[in-house]
């Protein structure tokens, strides 16, 4: 069997070198759980339509004071919780 050099500076048999890579294989990725997906998706969507909502309750002055708009609400609220 040949051998060559590896970064390692040692001669290895190639069947030995091939065995230092690391693989992924299907049953090493960890499986998402849906539920957790779920949870995950509505606490952002909960946590958007409150800041959204918070805006919202606030008057112009109010906004303009932080250096918003009305406009401005959704871009926010959608960024701010990304």
């Amino acid at each position: 069997m040949a051998a060559f050099k590896t970064n390692f500076q040692s001669a290895v048999p190639f069947t030995m070198a091939m065995a230092a890579f690391t693989t992924i294989r299907p049953s090493d990725v960890p499986i998402k759980n849906p539920f957790v997906s779920l949870v995950k998706f509505y606490k952002n969507w909960n946590a958007v339509r409150q800041t959204r909502e918070t805006l919202n309750n606030l008057s112009a002055r109010e906004l303009a004071d932080i250096g918003m708009t009305r406009g401005d609400i959704e871009n926010f609220a959608r960024r701010a919780r990304a």
